[in-house]
This record gives C-alpha cells, sequence and structure tokens, in this order.
C-alpha cells in the first residue's frame, strides 16, 4: 500500500467511523452491508455517513430476508463509490495491511472474522 493511499482518508470521517466501530453498537455481520444480523466494518461506515449532516444516504428494506441497501448508490454489499469519494477513500474496499497480511476490509470483516475493535486499530493504522 502506497503512503498516499494510508494518509488519504478525511481524519473526521475516519475519527467518526472508528469510534462507531469501537462504541458497541453495533452487531457484526458478514456478506452484506447491513442486514438483520448486523452490519459489516463498511456498512458501519455507511450509517455513520448516513447520521451526520455533511453525509447523506440512507438505508432501504429490500427483501424478507432483512438485507438492506444504501441509497446512496444502491448497494448491498459494497461501499458506495459516492461514500467512498466523500470520506476520500480511493478504494470502494480498501486493501490494509495486518500481521503481515493484505487483505481488503470486507475480507478482514468476512473470511477473517476480525472483532470490530480489531478492524478499528487496522483503519486507524493504515487510513
Amino acid at each position: 500500500m502506497t503512503q498516499s493511499i494510508r494518509n488519504r482518508m478525511d481524519p473526521k470521517w475516519k475519527k467518526r467511523w472508528v469510534k462507531a466501530l469501537r462504541s458497541g453498537k453495533y452487531m457484526q455481520t458478514t456478506g452484506a452491508l447491513q442486514n438483520a444480523n448486523g452490519f459489516c466494518c463498511l456498512g458501519v461506515l455507511c450509517d455513520v455517513v448516513a447520521k451526520h449532516k455533511d453525509g447523506g444516504g440512507m438505508w432501504r428494506k429490500i427483501d424478507d430476508y432483512n438485507h438492506f441497501e444504501f441509497q446512496h448508490d444502491d448497494c448491498v454489499s459494497e461501499l458506495p463509490a459516492s461514500v467512498a469519494e466523500l470520506v476520500k477513500l480511493d478504494d470502494t474496499d480498501p486493501t490494509v495491511a495486518s500481521g503481515g497480511k493484505k487483505r481488503c476490509l470486507s475480507r478482514w470483516n468476512d473470511g477473517s472474522k476480525l472483532s470490530f475493535e480489531r478492524i478499528a486499530n487496522i483503519i486507524e493504522r493504515e487510513l
């Protein structure tokens, strides 16, 4: 990962995102930004954006399985490009390093099943 990507995220959004991940208010899920079981780490970022006046967007239930899409670009399982642009991320699923491995955030959340606390630590260090 290049230094420019690592330092590019808007610090105010990063602080809000990390705080939300550590808050204990979000249950963690996999495979979707938000579903009946909770949020993935990228879904938490969408929720943070939705709750701030300088953000925008909202959640909409899309099926009987309680899957939701974030109405900023109608995304269900990936960070909307417009959200990535707003918070100044170069990618909708940034690749970050931890323990000598590089993975995108969704993979740390879904495949490695790291806790939100550990993901927050990675975000602080890498973005």
